[in-house]
């Protein structure tokens, strides 16, 4: 009959390590060619990046997101205001909607158009 009980500790031992199974697979046993060099294959399994391959993809990278930058920039400068407009006004919408019992998108409106009026020269 004590063979059956099963401590708590070893339930969820157990349960850990079929969750470790679960996310990384067991790797097959490297089959080994017949070439010159023996290489060692392992089959459904793409090769690890060498420090070489992380370097090239990372210096590529960040060329192209300079390039992107340099042609995009006349985006940057509106999207950082709209981004900075938005952090602002959120509070005054949250307040809004919360108050008035008015719908998210109509408080944002109200708040938007009296910034319009605001601006406005007189």
């Amino acid at each position: 009959m004590g063979e059956f009980f099963i401590s708590k500790a070893d339930h969820v031992s157990k349960h850990k390590h079929k969750k470790i199974d679960l996310i990384r697979p067991e790797e097959p046993e490297p089959e080994i060619s017949d070439d010159d060099q023996g290489t060692k294959v392992v089959p459904n399994r793409s090769p690890r990046w060498q420090r070489s391959t992380k370097s090239t993809v990372l210096v590529t990278l960040t060329i192209f997101a300079l390039i992107s930058a340099y042609f995009l920039r006349s985006l940057i400068s509106p999207i950082i205001f709209a981004y900075i407009l938005t952090f602002l006004n959120k509070p005054i919408a949250r307040m809004l909607h919360v108050k008035t019992k008015l719908s998210w998108r109509v408080s944002v409106i109200i708040i938007y158009l009296l910034l319009l009026v605001l601006s406005l020269p007189c």
